[in-house]
């Protein structure tokens, strides 16, 4: 066929036919990029370290952050080379369970969450009017509690002080905030104090203004509860959060009196509980510590799924088919985002003149730096290099065959990643165990590319090439692990024919590339002898 000829015209059709998709998806489904478009959210980590001398056995629970309306929580994991690791649902709240068979020593256990939160912000005005319905799981919170005196006479003398001028329900509430905001002074104070002593003292924390505002707010006839949970303003932290909710009108509505936060609540209030509840419960006469820490992460919208299971044309439909054999999604994302990161790779390679070992072999560490983090992964990569080079120098004169030789490599530096995995087990840093997530393809191709460019190239080179893969793997990985870009691929798996037009157009390019430009620029910016006037 004629057009086969022109690389152009092919390279048109690959752009042509998925563009032609693209349209139909958006015009005639109203397929709208902004259901899809990521968000800024959190990944929330939770280490716990415990020491004891006697062999014994450990319990730890605590709270898992909550799903509801504000916040969904994704990718939980529970990490532990000692304890079992259990996450389960009880009442209204989520329990994390780490439970061990008897040891001693230092141990330590980490939880880890995705966390799509966003700000919410509550239309409450002075014309709203309370609904005489009640759930009956909801009155559960009109009761009074050890420390929450909802009954107390000193908190219903207070209270019909403060609201004697007002008429509304919402006036009512925005006295006692104003109150309580104001006029309790706040006090750093990592104790327990109830809601009636917090009255007296006209001073509290956080915990003891919340739990005034509850009492306050059920004296009134209306359901309200503490929550407890973490303020991500900065990592790491140990500090939790207590603040209120308050059930108006089918909904709970929350406050926060330390913070002068009404009827809203920030995007970085991350919710861990309900109720007037302790944060650990844990075996006794152990040394025990915690600390939380974060890190703001790109994460697709909390209804992306449901929005593309609605549309005619869509690939959900095939990723729902996963679950069925076990299967991990990300695995089929990478298979989309590889065809991405090769062009780069070949654009980095063609265009660039970045020369590094092999064309996807770089692409395929970066492919697995979601498992062993990026400074693990591209340490362990180096590392690799390095004891390959150090033990082919050793062994070279031997004057082995290539085969046998490639075999040694390969047990050497399978030795000395278990090396590592063992050193980061024995001194729980996990980082060095997750260097067992690195593929042993990945490193058998490794050391063919290092030890044939060993055998024909200076040391200078492959230091030069190493420095090069590593740029490749680095770029890679930030396309590859881009949330917006997997979202993209995602919702136009098509676009991987256009990648193959993109390739024609790479392919076919013969000018300099960018470090030969570079390297020869004084050459190039030389005018020919006769345009100088140097010939007759």
């Amino acid at each position: 066929m004629k057009i086969l000829r022109s690389w152009s015209a092919v390279a048109a059709l690959f752009f042509i036919v998925p563009s032609s998709i693209v349209l139909v998806k958006i015009f005639k489904y109203n397929y709208s990029l902004e259901s899809i478009t990521p968000q800024k959210g959190y990944k929330l980590t939770l280490s716990v370290n415990t020491q004891n001398e006697r062999p014994e056995s450990i319990s730890i629970k605590t709270f898992a952050p909550l799903n509801n309306i504000k916040q969904k929580i994704s990718r939980e994991q529970g990490i532990s080379d000692s304890y079992s690791f259990s996450l389960t649902n009880e009442e209204v709240n989520r329990k994390i369970t780490w439970q061990s068979g008897k040891i001693s020593g230092n141990n330590r256990m980490e939880y880890v969450a995705y966390i799509n939160s966003h700000h919410m912000k509550y239309v409450f005005n002075e014309n709203t009017v309370l609904s005489d319905h009640i759930p009956d799981n909801v009155k559960a919170y009109l009761k009074e509690s050890k420390n929450i005196q909802t009954k107390s006479a000193v908190i219903r003398a207070k209270l019909n002080e403060i609201t004697a001028e007002a008429n509304t329900i919402y006036e009512k509430i925005r006295a006692i905030h104003l109150f309580i905001t104001k006029d309790i002074r706040y006090i750093n104070f990592s104790g327990e104090l109830d809601a009636e002593s917090c009255l007296l003292l006209m001073e509290g924390s956080c915990n003891g203004k919340s739990r005034l505002y509850v009492a306050m707010a059920q004296n009134l006839g209306l359901p309200a509860r503490l929550v407890g949970g973490l303020i991500l303003n900065q990592s790491p932290k140990k500090i939790t959060h207590q603040w209120v909710e308050i059930y108006i009108n089918d909904q709970w509505v929350p406050f926060c009196p330390t913070n002068d936060h009404f009827a809203e609540l920030p995007k970085n209030y991350v919710s861990l509980y309900y109720g007037d509840e302790v944060l650990f419960k844990r075996t006794s006469g152990i040394k025990f510590d915690y600390l939380y820490s974060f890190e703001t992460v790109t994460l697709p919208r909390a209804d992306v799924d449901q929005t593309f299971k609605e549309l005619p044309i869509n690939i959900y439909g095939l990723l729902s088919q996963f679950e069925k054999f076990n299967l991990s999604l990300d695995i089929f994302v990478y298979l989309l985002m590889l065809p991405l990161a090769a062009l780069v790779s070949v654009i980095l390679k063609n265009i660039v003149g970045l020369e590094t070992f092999g064309t996807f072999l770089p692409i395929l560490i970066a492919s697995v730096l979601s498992n062993t983090g990026v400074v693990t992964g591209i340490t362990t990569f180096f590392g690799i290099i390095f004891l390959v080079y150090l033990v082919n120098t050793l062994i070279s004169r031997l004057d082995l065959l290539y085969h046998p030789r490639m075999a040694i490599l390969l047990s050497f530096v399978i030795l000395g990643l278990l090396i590592v995995f063992s050193i980061g087990l024995k001194f729980k840093i996990y980082n060095l165990v997750y260097v067992v997530f690195f593929p042993v393809a990945i490193v058998a191709i490794t050391i063919n590319r290092v030890t044939i460019l060993m055998e024909e190239a200076s040391f200078k080179k492959l230091v030069t090439v190493t420095f090069n893969t590593i740029i490749v793997i680095v770029i890679s990985y930030f396309f590859i692990h881009s949330m917006f870009l997997q979202m993209i691929m995602l919702s136009f798996p098509e676009l991987i024919l256009a990648l193959v037009g993109l390739n024609i157009m790479v392919g076919r390019w013969a000018g300099f590339r960018l470090f030969e430009y570079l390297r020869f620029a004084d050459l190039i910016r030389e005018k020919p002898a006769d345009e100088a006037g140097g010939r007759p």
